[in-house]
């Protein structure tokens, strides 16, 4: 089995592990590959009779290119599956790929309203997004029409690689009435602690997508429960271990999302959390 050295993955696929032994027919995961960027994409060494459970937009892409005839479970697709070619569509994918993924209509326009609503002050919000990434324009545009619709200004700040990522200052978003709303990529989880501290530099308050980036000082995060997703992964791998044709598994969206609150965060930053929001959160981290 293959894994990434981070706290975060390993936890997931220990997840995903546990919930795989319940089903004393499932021998385990027999390959994994972590969340991993295009540039940092692991070499994939497998045979015919193995089973690959992946995690991630490259890492599922290196997946499917070198063993094709494989079925392969990816447990955190952050884009869209038909756009990638991963599947013909999301109730009957088609080919040797199928899983889970972090994509929900509802997400975008959610994060809108959490935001403002905790920060009713708010009169701009700078969209960071990587325009590279299939689907970040739709969820964009969601992101951008929900926010017209509550009388806010959209700024569009893009970052295609790490480079431009480091190009940004905190100038960027250091406007006043301004906030930071960062959509789902890989890319950014990777560089989430440098996207903190700079959104954290320009004092204004930001939502993200994932916890990961509120475990690491950022002030809120809304998004799919990603170890719930391992597990649910689990219980396809335990179906094709019993002979299910993955082509014939649907694409799921996530069923279970989380609200974390960083109030540690928001006390440093001079920041009050209303508490109604707060009263929404999954947790409050102090």
């Amino acid at each position: 089995m293959i894994r990434d050295g981070t706290h975060f993955v390993q936890g997931c696929t220990n997840s995903a592990i546990s919930t795989a032994r319940i089903s004393p027919s499932n021998t385990g995961l027999l390959a994994a590959i972590s969340r991993c960027s295009r540039n940092r994409r692991k070499t994939l060494r497998t045979t015919r009779s193995m089973r690959s459970f992946v995690d991630g937009v490259a890492s599922g892409q290196a997946a499917a290119e070198l063993i094709r005839a494989t079925p392969i479970v990816i447990a955190a697709l952050g884009a869209d599956p038909i756009a990638l070619h991963f599947a013909d569509s999301l109730a009957r994918p088609g080919h040797n790929v199928t899983g889970f993924t972090l994509i929900a209509p509802e997400l975008a326009a959610k994060r809108v309203d959490l935001l403002r609503s905790a920060f009713p002050a708010v009169t701009t919000i700078d969209v960071v997004l990587n325009p590279s990434k299939a689907g970040a324009e739709a969820l964009f545009h969601i992101t951008e029409n929900t926010a017209r619709l509550l009388g806010l200004g959209v700024n569009r700040v893009e970052a295609v690689d790490p480079e431009a990522l480091n190009a940004l200052s905190p100038k960027t978003f250091g406007r006043t009435g301004g906030s930071v709303l960062v959509l789902t990529d890989a890319m950014f989880w990777e560089h989430r602690r440098e996207i903190v501290a700079l959104v954290a530099a320009a004092h204004v308050p930001a939502l993200y997508p994932e916890r990961e980036f509120v475990d690491d000082g950022g002030l809120m995060a809304y998004g799919p429960s990603v170890p719930d997703n391992f597990r649910r992964a689990a219980s396809y791998i335990d179906r094709i271990l019993k002979g299910d044709n993955p082509a014939e598994l649907p694409m799921q969206e996530p069923v279970k999302f989380e609200f974390i609150v960083n109030l540690h965060t928001a006390n440093a930053l001079g920041f009050t959390i209303p508490s109604s929001t707060l009263a929404l959160a999954d947790e409050v981290i102090e």
